[in-house]
């Protein structure tokens, strides 16, 4: 993904949650992008986590393993942007941060 997504933005890879909160430390993201399957800590907490401690960063969430009757509640608690079904596309997953940025720059005024 991250050859593709670099056509049009500049990803940042993070292989756990605690590398993506240590990158978090120095630098302002607009939008984050997780794996459910995050070693360390599920992606679906991590970003409920974001939505408290960085409320104006987009968030989305890439899962295959969600039950149906998880879905809703992950998207509240998180405060998803988008929460996409492996596998995403390229195209599906550029597509929800091209909208993520456009919410966060209505969100910044």
């Amino acid at each position: 993904y991250q050859a593709a997504l670099s056509l049009w933005f500049a990803p940042v890879l993070a292989a756990s949650v605690s590398e993506a909160e240590a990158l978090m430390v120095n630098r302002e993201f607009k939008v984050v992008v997780s794996d459910n399957l995050m070693p360390g800590e599920s992606g679906a907490s991590f970003l409920a986590r974001m939505r408290v401690a960085r409320p104006r960063m987009q968030r989305i969430l890439v899962t295959g393993f969600l039950r149906h009757d998880e879905v809703e509640r992950v998207k509240q608690e998180a405060g998803l942007s988008r929460l996409l079904n492996k596998p995403a596309t390229i195209t599906d997953l550029a597509s929800a941060v091209f909208e993520a940025l456009d919410a966060y720059a209505a969100a910044s005024g």
